[in-house]
């Protein structure tokens, strides 16, 4: 009699493991179905209906745009980013605040700015929480400023747009660095043989000038952010910028101190 109990046991709970794994299957099939339709259903209407109606001009936007927006957003991503799922990185921009321009309509994606820097000029299209459009309404052109960009969906196309995140007026320091001089070979071997036998004083003058030279270099390299893109940063610069200009500078400063 316990023998077939524990019969009829297993074999319910055969049965039920079955239930549960097809009731598992048809879920996962539902699903799959749910994905292949919601992608498919994504490409057709943006390249039957949305992108051909708003290709015959950058001001037309299709009425279905708004639900599209939402409803597609992680689709929209993806396709924006170039078919990758890694993210976008943030830009830093240092430079002068040259052109500034904002939308009459203040609810459109048109905000540009202009930033001078050294060798290049750049003007940057981008949108923002309202605190910092209106923080930069308020900076003065020809102020130095620091810009983070990050990037966000455009509302009207299918496409990054930047998203100013952050941004500081900067009260930039004169530039410290003293220019290279194009010395000879020998005259290089002079004026490094003169830096190594100052005499003790002029020395310790000298060893403080260049400290505070490397600090005045570093201080403003952090606030231009020329070294942004090297390797190192502005360590590297510091670290290469006791020249053979800056000896010779250091020598003549302090040579009044000789013993």
């Amino acid at each position: 009699m316990i023998g077939r109990n524990w019969v009829a046991l297993d074999f319910f709970e055969v049965v039920s493991v079955k239930s549960v794994f097809s009731k598992l299957i048809y879920s996962l099939g539902v699903v799959a179905l749910c994905l292949i339709f919601y992608v498919v259903s994504f490409y057709a209407l943006r390249n039957g209906l949305v992108r051909p109606h708003e290709a015959e001009s950058a001001s037309n936007v299709h009425w279905v745009r708004p639900i599209y927006n939402r409803v597609y957003y992680p689709l929209r991503w993806f396709v924006a980013n170039g078919s990758s799922i890694g993210p976008n990185p943030e830009r830093v921009y240092y430079g002068t605040l040259d052109k500034l321009e904002t939308p009459a309509d203040r609810r459109r994606e048109s905000y540009s700015v202009g930033i001078n820097r050294p060798g290049s000029y750049m003007i940057i299209g981008y949108t923002g929480p309202r605190r910092i459009l209106e923080k930069v309404e308020k900076i003065e052109l020809g102020s130095y400023v620091k810009m983070r960009f990050g990037a966000t969906l455009a509302r009207d196309r299918d496409r990054f747009i930047s998203r100013l995140t952050q941004v500081d007026v900067i009260e930039l320091m004169d530039d410290p660095r003293i220019p290279n001089e194009d010395y000879s070979v020998e005259e290089s071997k002079q004026i490094s043989l003169a830096f190594g036998h100052l005499g003790r004083t002029a020395r310790l003058c000298a060893d403080q000038f260049l400290d505070k030279y490397r600090d005045d270099v570093f201080e403003h390299c952090t606030q231009a952010g020329y070294a942004q893109n090297t390797a190192g940063g502005c360590h590297h610069i510091v670290g290469r910028a006791i020249t053979t200009s800056v000896q010779r500078r250091a020598i003549d400063v302090c040579t009044k101190f000789e013993e």
